[in-house]
């Protein structure tokens, strides 16, 4: 769409206001289209925190699950705080 925009403006088939609100246009479809994607996608992550489980880490304190082994010792940190 932002390329057929600038096709026309070099063309001179249409004017710089048409091209600069259908160009405005496009790139906020685009920013609202992501937007979407990275809610879809914080909303799975948050859905299926470990796809495999067996390598989580549980803390013995509170049963939180540490993906990494490091994560869970920095967070058995906040135990002792």
């Amino acid at each position: 769409m932002v390329q057929r925009c600038l096709d026309n403006l070099e063309d001179g088939r249409t004017s710089e206001i048409f091209v600069a609100q259908t160009c405005f246009a496009s790139v906020s479809e685009f920013e609202n289209n992501h937007i979407v994607a990275l809610q879809e996608k914080r909303a799975h992550h948050k859905e299926n925190p470990f796809i495999n489980n067996t390598t989580a880490h549980v803390c013995h304190m509170c049963g939180r699950q540490c993906a990494a082994a490091i994560g869970l010792v920095s967070h058995l940190q906040s135990h002792k705080r």
